[in-house]
């Protein structure tokens, strides 16, 4: 199994904000609009190579590769279909993923992620898949638009290999009607504002040993998000717990690449603006560790 070194240190002085909590009337911390106006991929990060767990309804194929592509804006899962999706490899052939699924994210605010599972290629040099091309009619919609559209033409996305670490690619704040019925949300009377966490990857608990486990407090104890202040200033907040865990089934091997942060309030006018976290805490499918992570919230 390939790993990758890990950076250990945070180096940035954003987590060095003390924390403290202010008092205020409710109210839900603003993420700026502008960057989900044009739709974008966000990433393409190859999950597994040949992997049992891989599998597609109504194939028998096993031992597929799995590619998450996640997107600035929610897809319709009515216009996704695997034949809009060309895999190119290093060896100049391509190929359509036999499925393209939205799952194991799959509930109405995780609209983010397609899971192409297919053969790709290998992970040695030369037989690699570099590059994911898009065609047909998906449709989409900005996170918290109300109208699906076509998203039109999407240039072609650089594959992320397997031995990659997994990366934090988006982060937003999950409004009353976003999070409404979320059957993985933060516990009641957990939190007063919540915050969505995209990896580029699915992600367990970290382990040298390879084991699969659900992540627990030292990855609650370490992630923060940093508000910037209506004064100007900035703010970092420690989650009081981490949800969006054990989606399907009660088991983490099926986890999927979101956490939502249960945050303290914030106060009003405060709007998202980077999320950190250390290294070695999470790892995605094929058992790479994060790196340290300082995730600026695009404006």
């Amino acid at each position: 199994m390939l790993r990758k070194q890990s950076a250990r240190s945070f180096g940035v002085s954003l987590i060095m904000f003390a924390l403290f909590s202010v008092f205020v009337a409710p109210s839900f911390a603003r993420t700026a609009p502008s960057a989900r106006v044009k739709i974008s991929v966000l990433s393409a990060a190859m999950g597994s190579n040949d992997a049992t767990a891989n599998s597609c309804p109504g194939s028998s194929a096993t031992g597929l590769d799995n590619l998450p592509v996640v997107f600035n804006w929610f897809i319709r899962p009515t216009s996704v279909r695997a034949s809009d999706f060309t895999i190119r490899n290093q060896n100049g052939t391509k190929t359509h993923p036999i499925c393209a699924l939205q799952y194991p994210p799959d509930e109405r605010n995780e609209l983010q992620t397609i899971n192409l599972i297919g053969s790709f290629g290998e992970s040695q040099p030369g037989q690699r898949p570099v590059s994911v091309e898009f065609s047909g009619s998906l449709q989409g919609r900005p996170v918290g638009a109300q109208q699906w559209r076509p998203v039109g033409a999407l240039p072609a996305q650089k594959i992320v290999q397997v031995e990659a670490a997994p990366y934090i690619v988006d982060a937003w704040t999950l409004t009353p009607p976003l999070y409404a019925g979320d059957r993985n949300r933060c516990s009641p009377g957990v939190g007063a504002t919540f915050v969505r966490v995209v990896w580029s990857n699915g992600i367990t608990a970290y382990s040298d040993s390879g084991a699969i486990s659900e992540v627990g407090d030292a990855i609650t104890a370490s992630y923060r998000a940093v508000y910037r202040l209506a004064g100007g200033g900035l703010n970092a907040f420690t989650p009081l717990a981490v949800a969006d865990l054990l989606d399907h089934g009660g088991t983490a091997a099926m986890d999927d690449n979101m956490h939502d942060l249960c945050l303290p309030r914030v106060p009003r006018g405060a709007t998202l603006h980077a999320i950190t976290i250390g290294a070695d805490l999470v790892q995605d499918p094929n058992g790479d560790p994060n790196d340290s992570q300082t995730f600026i919230v695009r404006p």
